[in-house]
C-alpha cells in the first residue's frame, strides 16, 4: 500500500511538473519569510532593549525656582538660582 502511494506521487509529480516547482517553490517562499521577518523583529527588539539601556544614563535635570523646605539655615521659599558652574 505505501508502495503504491509513493509511485502514484511520484507519477504526478513528474506529469506536472510546472505545478509542482511553482509548490514548493511557494512553500520554501514562505517559510523563508516567516524566518526572515522573525529574525528581524527579534533583531529589532534586542537593539531597542539595549538604546532604551542608555537612555537618560548621565542626565541631570535641574531648574531654578523657590525651595520648599528648609535647608542649612536658609528658610522655606527663598529664590534659588542656578548658574552653569553648579552642575
Amino acid at each position: 500500500m505505501i508502495f503504491a502511494i509513493l509511485a502514484q506521487t511520484y507519477r504526478t509529480l513528474t506529469a506536472n511538473k510546472l505545478r509542482s516547482f511553482l509548490t514548493m517553490f511557494g512553500i520554501a517562499w514562505g517559510i523563508l519569510s516567516l524566518v526572515l521577518m522573525s529574525a528581524f523583529g527579534e533583531g529589532f527588539r534586542v537593539g531597542q532593549r539595549e538604546s532604551l539601556k542608555t537612555l537618560g544614563k548621565d542626565i541631570m535635570i535641574a531648574w531654578g525656582g523657590r525651595t520648599s523646605i528648609q535647608s542649612e539655615g536658609y528658610q522655606r521659599g527663598r529664590n534659588s538660582r542656578i548658574k552653569c558652574g553648579d552642575y
